[in-house]
Formats: structure tokens, C-alpha cells, sequence
């Protein structure tokens, strides 16, 4: 097995979510560390696989949060040596080992790069995704961040219940290198490393196609204990 970590950021106003997904990470993945960046000291974990790094002040604004998974992501390029992670957005259950993933080559491993699903927008989501942190891979990432914070400076984006602006520039800047060849960019099974649906139906439809290993509960669904407890009867 290939050794990686997981990454992720998680606000205190999402500490629900961590609370319901983190033991699936330790659980059901084979990660060797769990980095969890977040602006709270509420957060906290005893076990020796997980860091948490206290990283920004406490804010319960969505705009603001959703800009600092970048700046996470160039942080821990910075002072970790492992070079193969997933970066899981806290509402992220894992169901199974997903460490085949890193058997491959590329430089970023992604979901949703020819999704057709109206919810999705066309776009490919900056939730889910995996990198061996090649030097072009660092690049994407370090410009991935330049350019999340010239889409919240130029507005785009920042609007609740839309596609935000991280994800924006993720697929703007990620769908080009790909069309080009000018990075090793890997599509993945979006129903297998990143199962979600906006309407419960149409994922119900996806679980009995096919048995994921990454949910994602995105849009506070991992609230909705009715809905959690229906697509776990279907998924597992």
C-alpha cells in the first residue's frame, strides 16, 4: 500500500459534521494522518493519527470559510513531507479503503470532470480530490489559491446556496490543464469517491448502481438523520 494522509478544514460551526465523519476516516480508510485545520478550540482529538492545527480566527461567515481550504492546502505543502493526501471536506463518510487510488499516476486525482447532473453546474468539485503533490501538482495547487482569492475579490462565487468561488476556480482552472495535456490530471468514478445528489431520489437511484466509498453530505445533509439513515440503507 501507497502511504497518504488526509487534509481537511473545518469550522466550528461544522463541528457536527466531523463528529459524524471522522470516525468513518479512522475507521474505513487507511490513512496514516488526518491534518484538520480549523478556527476553533472546540476541536480537539487525543488520537495520535490526527493533528489539528488552530489556523484562523473563529468566523461563522460561509464566504470567508470557504476561502481558507486554499490557504490550508498551501500551508500543509509547506510543512509536511508526506506527499501523497486527500483532501475530504469534513461532510465526507467514508464507506471503504480508497488507497487504490494512489496506485495510479497523476498529479491530481478528481471527481466530476464530465458530470452532466444539472446540480453539479459543470463543475468538478473542489470537496474531493487526490494528489501524489508532484512539483506540478504544488504549482496547481499554489495557483488554485491566487486565483480562489481573485474570484472572491471580483465577486464570483459568493453568493449562499450557489457554487462557490473555490469550486469556481478549481474547474476553471483544473478543466484546461486536463483539455491541454499540460497536467496529469486523473478522472475518477464520481458514484464510487464522491456519491452526493441534490435530491435524495436521484442519489437513491446512483447507490443502486453502484456501491460507493466516499459520501458526501454536502449542503448540511449529515443533519438530516431521516436522510442519513436512507442512503446508508442503500450505500452499505
Amino acid at each position: 500500500m501507497m502511504p497518504f494522509e488526509i487534509v481537511t478544514y473545518c469550522s466550528e460551526n461544522y463541528k457536527d459534521s466531523l463528529d459524524f465523519t471522522l470516525p468513518s476516516w479512522l475507521t474505513n480508510s487507511l490513512a496514516s494522518k488526518i491534518t484538520i485545520y480549523t478556527d476553533s478550540n472546540k476541536i480537539k482529538s487525543e488520537n495520535k493519527k490526527i493533528e489539528v492545527i488552530p489556523f484562523f480566527p473563529k468566523d461563522d461567515n460561509w464566504v470567508v470559510n470557504v476561502g481558507r481550504k486554499t490557504s490550508c492546502i498551501v500551508n500543509y505543502l509547506q510543512t509536511n513531507h508526506e506527499p501523497n493526501f486527500a483532501f475530504l471536506e469534513s461532510d465526507c463518510y467514508v464507506l471503504s479503503d480508497f488507497s487504490e487510488i494512489f496506485l495510479e499516476d497523476f498529479d491530481l486525482a478528481v471527481t466530476r470532470m464530465f458530470s452532466k447532473e444539472l446540480h453539479t453546474y459543470a463543475t468538478i468539485t473542489s470537496g474531493v480530490w487526490f494528489t501524489h503533490s508532484s512539483p506540478k501538482a504544488i504549482q496547481i495547487l499554489k495557483d488554485w489559491n491566487t486565483i480562489s482569492k481573485q474570484y472572491y475579490q471580483h465577486n464570483i462565487g459568493i453568493n449562499r446556496n450557489t457554487i462557490a468561488y473555490d469550486q469556481l476556480s478549481f474547474t476553471d482552472l483544473i478543466r484546461p490543464l486536463y483539455a491541454k495535456n499540460e497536467a496529469n490530471i486523473y478522472p475518477l468514478e464520481e458514484d464510487i469517491y464522491n456519491s452526493e445528489h441534490s435530491k435524495l431520489e436521484n442519489w437513491i437511484i446512483k447507490l443502486k448502481k453502484t456501491k460507493p466509498k466516499i459520501l458526501h453530505f454536502k449542503g448540511q445533509k449529515f443533519r438530516d438523520k431521516r436522510l442519513v439513515h436512507t442512503v446508508f440503507k442503500y450505500a452499505k
